[in-house]
């Protein structure tokens, strides 16, 4: 099995369609577990987690392959700081992902 890291970054309008104001506003971490990958899975991620409305823009900032123990920077620090992971990546296989997202 290979694990995938995707991360996301979310805007938000605070302005109105015809004249808008973007602020960054969090995003979503993917921890996705496949036999192999291929281009073609992960350009079917991609196409799955970024998104554009009016209000509301999500972007992949990124993707890497990962070790089976890996925790993203927000999980290590909420184990430094609370002692607890209270927000966990989201961690599904493909096939998951694929029933769920796409």
């Amino acid at each position: 099995m290979a694990k995938m890291f995707f991360y996301t970054q979310n805007y938000e309008n605070y302005g109105t369609p015809q004249n808008p104001y973007w602020k960054a506003k969090g995003g979503s971490d993917f921890i996705i577990d496949a036999d192999a990958w291929t281009e073609e899975m992960i350009q079917q991620v991609v196409d799955s987690v970024e998104f554009k409305y009016e209000m509301l823009e999500s972007f992949l900032i990124g993707y890497q392959l990962v070790h089976d123990s890996f925790v993203t920077d927000f999980e290590q620090s909420q184990m430094e700081y609370e002692g607890k992971i209270t927000y966990p990546a989201t961690r599904l296989s493909y096939n998951e992902f694929v029933k769920e997202y796409a």
